[in-house]
């Protein structure tokens, strides 16, 4: 069976690598670009070198400035508006998740007229996307090297996705110093969602042995480096490693089929406002014990990554389960196993079902997490 790997055309990571904006010669002839920020997340100073450097380029900026972490309907509206008035050539998403996801939509949007929720689901875009650079500050959702883009519906307060080539940033720039220091709690959820994706690529029935190396080695990497970063949140060495290793997780996931148990933490995520990492750090670990019996040899790779690391505890007389090597790891990031101490409620449960059921993912014919597992596994983690 023939795979495709699709990943940007170039990809820049490490510190400083913002600097490489003025050079790139997809900037060559364009006059008017989006620049979306993350206001909250993106030093103003680094944010003024890089319009600086743009506007060298002869390149004329019309700012967003209402990106925020989840990407709604009300702020694609808007985009519809800036595309009537504005002759826009090429965006430019800086910051973290939701001005990313942000910039891939308008994008998208510039090329495919309609309403966005006409083409949520898979493949749906009939014309390429408007050239865009992504512009990644935090090692976590893979947003920059991704072909999907998630919005959420303020009518019903679902979270819709389209998955797409079209989607996918032409350049993505991953650089740990756009911002000087992040709180923890947002480096743990961050590392923490990178983990989680690592780990369901190698559970996906469309793995291939180069998303599986991709993977593992991002697993090892993670395991290594965020708890350093979680405690010395200015240590940019720490920080640049989790950038790399968010390069590796994102060229798995993107290349293997979307899980379930991601879905359901996205809709969880938007519904009850719990952090994506920390509701994937408390269902993750059950659905490891799941897989167990399912995918065992998969789920053994990935015990084997979780131990190579010097961070993870060891038990001389006892092979520990992949399950309980995670629960240990995510212990020392100070994460909840148990979703309820976050506020998520048993009486949550039918409405996050209800909207799972109207996400417009979809799934491959043959998947490993059927739904039914999926909210039983919830019901464990509260």
């Amino acid at each position: 069976m023939s795979r495709k790997f699709e990943i940007p055309r170039v990809i820049i990571t490490g510190r400083g690598s913002h600097a490489e904006l003025k050079n790139l010669a997809l900037l060559d002839g364009k006059k008017h670009a989006l620049l979306i920020c993350d206001d909250e997340r993106v030093d103003t100073e680094v944010e003024e070198h890089i319009k600086l450097d743009l506007q060298t380029r002869g390149i004329k900026l019309l700012e967003f400035r209402e990106a925020t972490t989840q990407v709604n309907t009300d702020q694609l509206e808007h985009c519809h508006k800036i595309l009537n008035e504005k002759d826009i050539d090429l965006v430019i998403a800086i910051g973290g998740k939701g001005a990313i996801q942000l910039g891939k939509l308008f994008a998208f949007m510039a090329t495919n007229p309609g309403a966005i929720e006409d083409f949520a689901g898979e493949n749906t875009g009939r014309n390429p996307s408007l050239p865009m650079v992504a512009v990644a500050m935090t090692a976590g959702s893979g947003a920059a090297i991704s072909h999907c883009a998630c919005f959420i519906n303020k009518q019903n307060l679902y979270r819709s996705s389209i998955c797409d080539q079209f989607l996918m940033p032409e350049v993505a720039i991953l650089d740990p110093g756009l911002k000087a220091w992040q709180p923890p709690q947002e480096i743990a959820s961050d590392g923490m969602t990178s983990l989680s994706h690592a780990i369901e690529s190698i559970t996906s029935p469309e793995a291939t042995p180069v998303t599986d190396a991709c993977a593992l080695s991002a697993i090892t990497l993670i395991c290594k480096w965020l708890p350093v970063a979680y405690a010395h949140g200015h240590d940019l060495d720490a920080r640049e490693k989790l950038m790399y290793a968010q390069q590796l997780v994102s060229m798995a996931a993107s290349n293997s089929s979307r899980s379930t148990l991601c879905r359901l933490s996205a809709q969880i995520e938007a519904f009850v406002h719990i952090k994506f990492g920390y509701v994937m750090s408390a269902l993750l670990p059950h659905m490891l014990d799941y897989c167990s019996e399912s995918i065992p040899e998969r789920v053994e790779m990935i015990r084997d990554a979780l131990e190579r690391t010097e961070f993870t505890p060891r038990d001389s007389d006892l092979r520990l389960q992949a399950s309980e090597l995670l629960r240990r790891f995510i212990q020392r990031l100070d994460i909840p196993l148990q979703l309820s101490f976050e506020g998520l409620e048993k009486e949550h449960i039918e409405t996050v079902k209800k909207t799972l059921d109207g996400d417009h993912y979809g799934l491959p014919t043959v998947h490993p997490n059927p739904m039914d597992t999926m909210i039983n596994i919830l019901h464990k983690a509260l």
